[in-house]
């Protein structure tokens, strides 16, 4: 999850971001590269879609600007979080129980490891690590994710329970969403003003896919 670009604008991550993201995403976003199985073939095809998506939307519009949560304590970010939800990915592999464990390793960076179980609660596990650093020290919200090979990814905290009890992690493209909880579930009144909050920040929240945890 998320220097990728830290710009707002579609135009300015045209090429080289969908590129390198769509591919880096392929092999590590919520999985290890290793377990993920993707043919030469497919991983070209991935990246050609990806390029001319870059260079439809490139060529219409902007991002609009993505606010983000105006004070993150990192400290207290750290530890176990379970995936609620997520906007689903085609290169995504069926995960159950999809947990995180946030470590923090300095001032400024976070250690970022996820696991899950595929096809079912007793499935194959999956493990994956990433490094995040504050990009701007201001803007704690506000991560740039190092996946390894040079290729980075936003992590924006775009929405924070008082304490800390679920945070929503977005992308300023809007493509990628997360809903994390301290605990497996989330009541309904919660959720319910998570999911009206990420709409009112440009997030088609009716393709969420909700990630099974065990009760």
């Amino acid at each position: 999850m998320p220097a990728i670009l830290v710009t707002g604008g579609t135009q300015a991550r045209s090429f080289a971001y969908f590129t390198q993201v769509s591919a880096r995403f392929i092999d590590h976003l919520v999985l290890g590269k290793s377990k993920l199985m993707i043919t030469s073939r497919f991983r070209s095809l991935m990246l050609a879609v990806s390029l001319l998506a870059s260079l439809a939307i490139g060529a219409c519009s902007k991002d609009p600007p993505l606010d983000t949560v105006s004070n993150v304590d990192l400290k207290r970010y750290q530890g176990k979080w379970y995936e609620i939800a997520k906007l689903p990915r085609a290169t995504q592999t069926d995960c159950y129980g999809t947990i995180g464990m946030y470590t923090l390793t300095g001032a400024q960076t976070i250690n970022l490891a996820h696991q899950c179980n595929v096809g079912s609660f007793t499935g194959p596990q999956h493990l994956s690590q990433a490094n995040g650093q504050v990009a701007d020290p201001s803007v704690a919200s506000k991560l740039s994710v190092d996946f390894g090979g040079g290729y980075y990814g936003d992590y924006w905290i775009i929405d924070l329970g008082e304490n800390y009890e679920y945070a929503v992690v977005g992308h300023p493209t809007r493509q990628y969403l997360w809903i994390l909880s301290r605990t497996s579930t989330l009541d309904a009144t919660t959720l319910a003003g998570i999911l009206k909050r990420a709409q009112d920040k440009g997030f088609d929240t009716s393709q969420l896919k909700y990630t099974p945890q065990a009760s």
